[in-house]
């Protein structure tokens, strides 16, 4: 196997020739594994053939990776963006979450909340201009360790992730200071839960109320009550319910007139007997 030894990328193994090439850090989907390898088995034994296969695939990959770079390709990964999207929900959440649990505060005590994101904007536009990226280490760190992942600090796309996550605390502790001095860009979740939910609901018309049944006492009310003096008729049954229910009807009559509501007791009340029901013999005679 002397003769492949020289063939770069080319590997001998007991199954037959590999192709094993490192895709370059700039271009790996992921900092999270320094060990990203292009591995292609050419299913042969034969030294020559796998000699063609390997500069055929060197050839290509040489290309492709040319054409990524040349393009421009966001050396961002698909877990480097969800490293960031964790990093600034955990940064809103905990301070939402404080926030929360806060006791009441005076003004000034707010107003020295938002100063102190105010000056922790200005530390990380710093560390941007000056391509600082020690100032996300930390918080890049403790998120990777709260989703079980490990990162590679001396890697290429590092860089990247770390100068990301700065932008990110930047616009986190902008929204901080926002939420300090009680301004929301968003509806609250739950107000949009409550939107969304009612939505479909379909509310009753102002007449549907007027046919709510009423409890009425089986006692005839006292005269006086409930006559054409009073509001549409409003006091006599209102009267004969419940007590809160004649409070009520206490404030639909006219302020300062005479018509108000006689306090009485149903029990004392007469009771009128239903009439006897004779049955009519209808038989022709």
């Amino acid at each position: 196997m002397s003769g492949v030894a020289h063939i770069p990328y080319l590997e001998s193994r007991p199954a037959g020739f590999l192709f094993r090439r490192r895709i370059p850090s700039r271009l790996r989907s992921s900092n999270l594994d320094p060990a990203d390898f292009l591995c292609l088995s050419l299913r042969t034994h034969v030294p020559a053939d796998a000699k063609e296969l390997a500069r055929r695939l060197t050839a290509l990959c040489d290309l492709a990776f040319a054409l990524a770079t040349e393009t421009g390709m966001d050396p961002l990964g698909i877990d480097d963006i969800k490293l960031l999207e964790a990093l600034a929900r955990f940064q809103i959440d905990a301070h939402g979450a404080a926030r929360a649990m806060a006791a009441p505060r005076s003004e000034a005590a707010a107003t020295h909340a938002a100063a102190c994101e105010r000056a922790t904007q200005e530390v990380l536009r710093r560390a941007l201009a000056l391509g600082d990226r020690d100032v996300a280490r930390q918080p890049l760190r403790e998120v990777a360790a709260r989703l079980g992942v490990r990162l590679s600090e001396d890697s290429e796309s590092w860089r990247a992730l770390a100068f990301e996550a700065t932008r990110v605390l930047l616009y986190v502790s902008r929204e901080r200071e926002r939420r300090e001095l009680g301004q929301f860009d968003e509806a609250s979740p739950i107000f949009r839960s409550a939107r969304s939910a009612g939505a479909g609901m379909v509310l009753p018309s102002a007449g549907a109320f007027a046919t709510i049944p009423v409890a009425m006492p089986l006692a005839s009310p006292p005269p006086g009550v409930g006559s054409a003096g009073s509001p549409s008729g409003l006091a006599a049954p209102f009267s004969h319910a419940a007590p809160g229910l004649a409070a009520v009807a206490a404030t639909l009559e006219p302020m300062g007139g005479s018509n108000r509501v006689q306090a009485w007791d149903a029990a004392s009340a007469p009771v009128v007997e239903p009439p006897s029901v004779v049955a009519k013999d209808n038989r022709p005679r």
